[in-house]
């Protein structure tokens, strides 16, 4: 069952549909690489093009480092430790070293999210009791934000995040809402006792496959989205109070 969070992404998209709406997927088969020059693998502040989407590699620390492999599920010789994440036989973006995926249209356009496909990678120490919440994040012409993390399956293959419960960790609105300008992945690596972090363990490692813009769709205004809400108000409202109180995975 979906959470309330995906369901309401869904839901949105589904709305605001349009006959001269159309999909646009970043599927990483046919990317140009030009400013990837150590290709497949990509360091701070390389990036990859597909249409009108950029895709840069972003290092929190501002080091200048490998951060992300391009990928191919069907050679695990492609793959971070030799090993590829089950549900996916093509090309896709393998990230580590606690990488930040930045999105952007090259136009300045604004973005408006669909969906991802993603896969915990695990670090080759891992154990059953680690895992990943896959972190997304939208910031917005107005200075405003959004970001929300999806448990990734431990074992570690690629997942629709809109078949996952979300977690709301901060900003307003979902993730369509505003005029959006930039799109970032990243990941929260959880140790033994469950306490998840993100950028300090440089075991952040996920796939990352299928990003969705629904080109053409107009971005929803945070009034849209309250009325959209106001039937559910109060089971809103009780989600978001036990949220506030989980501002940090844990």
């Amino acid at each position: 069952m979906k959470s309330w969070g995906a369901q309401l992404l869904s839901g949105l998209i589904a709305v605001f549909s349009s006959a001269s709406a159309s999909a646009t997927v970043i599927d990483f088969e046919h990317i140009n690489m030009t400013s990837t020059p150590s290709a497949p693998v990509l360091s701070t502040g390389d990036y990859i093009t597909q249409g009108i989407y950029t895709i840069e590699m972003q290092d929190i620390k501002n080091v200048v480092r490998p951060l992300g492999l391009l990928s191919n599920g069907s050679h695990p010789g492609s793959c971070l430790n030799g090993s590829c994440p089950a549900g996916n036989s093509t090309n896709f973006l393998s990230t580590y070293n606690d990488a930040l995926v930045h999105v952007s249209r090259t136009d300045g356009q604004p973005l408006v999210f669909g969906g991802v496909s993603a896969a915990y990678i695990p670090p080759v120490d891992a154990v059953p009791a680690n895992g990943l919440y896959f972190a997304v994040d939208v910031d917005r012409a107005d200075g405003s934000y959004a970001t929300y993390a999806y448990r990734l399956p431990s074992t570690g293959e690629f997942t629709d995040i809109t078949n996952l419960p979300s977690l709301f960790l901060g900003g307003s609105g979902t993730l369509t809402t505003g005029v959006v300008t930039d799109l970032f992945f990243y990941g929260y690596y959880c140790n033994v006792s469950g306490s998840c972090n993100a950028f300090k363990t440089g075991k952040g490692q996920f796939g990352l496959d299928k990003i969705v813009f629904n080109d053409g769709l107009s971005p929803v205004s945070e009034s849209e989205t309250s009325a959209m809400l106001l039937a559910g108000l109060g089971l809103v409202g009780a989600v978001a109070r036990r949220r506030q109180k989980r501002a940090r995975i844990t």
